[in-house]
């Protein structure tokens, strides 16, 4: 069963954004607002509600969140309960994310925790609180993954695992959230061009510098550098952040939304490529896609 979508002007129309500073965040509660949505936008930093205010009509409400610490989302919920009493919060837009590139040989467990603590545990905490806000008249709830979740880039296990992730737990949510009336939908971005993008082959040539050995230098080098200039310019060629923000206006909005949503450009080709083909013929297609040529190591 589909959740009834409120008519415009309505209390019930009240959405949560999260990772509201930039990029797809932003670009989500500018949009919503602009449809007439009452927005709770999730922000780091007071600059960034201050700047995210002068963008936005005055019912936007930006809020001091990091979905990474607990007790910041509960002070968060805590203060947008207090404000949709006793109506209720009607959507939340799931968007906070961060993440490297590198080999899975080299990336520490601490950094990869801490991507995990936003895309995925971020997600999950603020998603638990809001769910009681959610219960009594039903809602939607938009998980913004990546086609990543789908399939496996290389040098890419940071976002990639993370979003599988998130994956998952947006079908569990989605069966368990049902009797509630709260549909729950993911939105599969690729290719977007955001200030994340855009700072992509500086991360990774950080992480060289940072992280390396000369070993790992001889390994990989070569490949990652390759890999961050290729998606660099595949990312800076696709849709702008208002795109994404388009079809997650679409799933808040529809009827009887679909329960995913790729976009982007080769967004939904991927996904289908990734059920279909063999693993080692669809992984020599990505290589080729990301511009990488892995040496073999000789012999002895």
């Amino acid at each position: 069963m589909s959740s009834a979508v409120p008519s415009h002007g309505s209390p019930a129309r009240t959405v949560l954004v999260t990772g509201s500073s930039s990029g797809i965040g932003q670009a989500t509660a500018i949009e919503l607002d602009r449809l007439g949505f009452r927005v709770f936008a999730g922000v780091r930093r007071q600059s960034d509600a201050d700047r995210l205010k002068a963008m936005s009509s005055a019912q936007l409400t930006p809020v001091i969140l990091d979905v990474a610490q607990q007790s910041s989302v509960d002070a968060a919920m805590a203060l947008v309960a207090k404000e949709v009493a006793p109506s209720g919060l009607w959507g939340l837009v799931n968007v906070a994310g961060i993440a490297d590139f590198g080999p899975a040989e080299t990336i520490s467990a601490d950094r990869l925790l801490e991507i995990f603590q936003v895309n995925f545990f971020g997600a999950l905490r603020v998603t638990q609180a809001a769910i009681p806000l959610m219960r009594r008249k039903g809602g939607r709830i938009v998980n913004v993954g990546s086609v990543g979740a789908h399939t496996t880039i290389p040098f890419g296990v940071s976002i990639c695992s993370s979003k599988h992730a998130l994956e998952s737990l947006t079908s569990a949510l989605r069966m368990e959230l049902a009797p509630w009336n709260i549909d729950v939908i993911a939105v599969d971005p690729s290719s977007i061009a955001t200030s994340a993008a855009d700072r992509m082959i500086d991360q990774a040539e950080r992480t060289m510098t940072d992280t390396f050995s000369a070993t790992d230098r001889e390994h990989y080098e070569d490949a990652l550098r390759l890999m961050a200039t290729s998606m660099h310019a595949q990312e800076m060629s696709g849709l702008p952040p208002q795109g994404v923000a388009e079809v997650i206006a679409k799933a808040l909005t529809r009827q009887r939304p679909r329960t995913r949503y790729p976009v982007g450009p080769k967004a939904g080709t991927l996904v289908r490529l990734s059920g279909i083909l063999p693993d080692r013929l669809f992984d020599r297609m990505k290589m080729r896609m990301l511009g990488i040529r892995m040496s073999t190591p000789p012999e002895g």
